[in-house]
């Protein structure tokens, strides 16, 4: 049975902060083994993002990779 938004957000969350980095990325093929699925729709992408926000971590869905990262100011640009 496919993980709920839930608890791919605190799998996610707990995978970003042990390995002390600020930012992740999944290719999608890892993506959807993390989750636990074979198909994934828009509503749960949406679900996902809004339960990560709320543990303070940012998601992107790019055509190759998923970026997850800290929701904090990591590397602000010099100008």
């Amino acid at each position: 049975m496919p993980k709920s938004s839930t608890t791919v957000a605190d799998e996610i969350r707990d995978t970003l902060f042990k390995a002390d980095v600020s930012s992740i990325t999944y290719s999608w093929p890892d993506f959807y083994e993390a989750c636990d699925r074979e198909k994934m729709k828009e509503s749960f992408k949406n679900d996902l993002c809004n339960q990560l926000s709320t543990r303070s971590v940012a998601i992107a869905y790019g055509n190759v990779a998923i970026i997850v990262s800290k929701d904090y100011n990591f590397a602000p640009v010099k100008q």
